[in-house]
């Protein structure tokens, strides 16, 4: 009887020494856990902080012209010499924020821009791709104005329609900037990039 509570007093003590140690074990895990689940959260947001940084590309022509524009990872986002492009795309931009009956009043006051907007294009992007592209977006912007009629989820599909188009059209910008950059590299005199202030 004596050694049968021994072996219950060892067992006991065993069984209390590993279930201590299985939860310590567990709450450095947990710890471990939280700590990495925190390191990732942080390189999510630097990496979303990266995307969404504006940088200002400056050349300043042998000439004397000087082209400055704005860009991010989404591509052009302003022009200095194309003030309709620039309001445009930001309008555009704060409409994935905004509830429905908002945008809906905003897309209105768009209209000066978005129809002058081929004609303010400076001479140095008017290329024959992007005379087509800005065509393309005004023709989506009249048809999401023009029907007044439409639900609340056609106008959202109206909305993502010419929200492509206008993506269509930054991809055409980066590469009319960057062909005519590289065809005018023999002209250009100085270049500056730098993180532009939010």
């Amino acid at each position: 009887m004596k050694t049968k509570k021994i072996n219950l007093f060892k067992t006991l003590a065993i069984t209390l020494t590993v279930f201590s140690l299985a939860f310590v074990s567990c709450n450095k895990v947990k710890n471990k856990t939280s700590e990495t689940k925190e390191e990732v959260a942080k390189l999510i947001d630097e990496h979303t902080e990266e995307k969404d940084a504006v940088k200002t590309h400056k050349y300043t022509m042998k000439d004397g012209r000087t082209i400055i524009y704005d860009i991010n990872a989404k591509g052009i986002v302003g022009f200095d010499d194309w003030s309709n492009y620039t309001e445009v795309n930001a309008e555009l931009e704060s409409f994935k924020d905004k509830e429905y009956i908002t945008v809906e009043k905003n897309v209105i006051n768009l209209n000066d821009r978005m129809e002058n907007l081929a004609n303010t294009i400076p001479e140095w992007l008017k290329t024959e791709e992007v005379l087509e592209d800005v065509e393309a977006v005004q023709e989506e912007y009249r048809e999401l104005v023009d029907d007044n009629e439409d639900t609340e989820s056609e106008v959202e599909k109206n909305l993502e329609a010419l929200s492509d188009k206008f993506d269509e059209l930054k991809e055409t910008l980066d590469e009319t900037v960057a062909a005519y950059t590289k065809k005018h590299e023999n002209i250009v005199e100085e270049f500056h990039e730098e993180l532009k202030n939010k």
